[in-house]
């Protein structure tokens, strides 16, 4: 896939996601908050606070949105949200991380939500 491609529908599976979490009751603060360690997709709260990593794959670049989780992702996902918890003053709050992965199937999406990550 090419980059604007890419990019276009990692785009689209992240609405696709947001639209999912508003459907189940999460409010959505903030989409794609960048700081120096990298970005954070999705900071939604539902009951706590929620940091959310989307991935979206086209059908014939794979079925496994998960597998685009990295080591590497991981360790830039859990010092973004340290410093999104830092300079917003909730270093107290009650926090997890969340995963939804998202496969583009011609024009339909499959959804996958997984809660309460543990990351590094």
């Amino acid at each position: 896939m090419t980059g604007s491609l890419n990019k276009k529908v990692g785009s689209e599976g992240e609405r696709i996601a947001e639209k999912y979490l508003l459907s189940r009751g999460y409010k959505i603060l903030k989409r794609n908050w960048f700081c120096y360690a990298g970005e954070l997709d999705i900071v939604a709260f539902k009951n706590k606070l929620v940091f959310v990593e989307v991935k979206t794959l086209s059908k014939r670049t794979g079925d496994n949105p998960s597998a685009m989780l990295t080591r590497r992702k991981k360790i830039k996902w859990y010092h973004s949200s340290n410093y999104f918890l830092l300079r917003h003053h909730l270093l107290g709050a009650d926090w997890r991380y969340d995963f939804v992965g998202i496969v583009k199937d011609g024009t339909k999406f499959l959804l996958k939500h997984y809660k309460n990550l543990s990351i590094p």
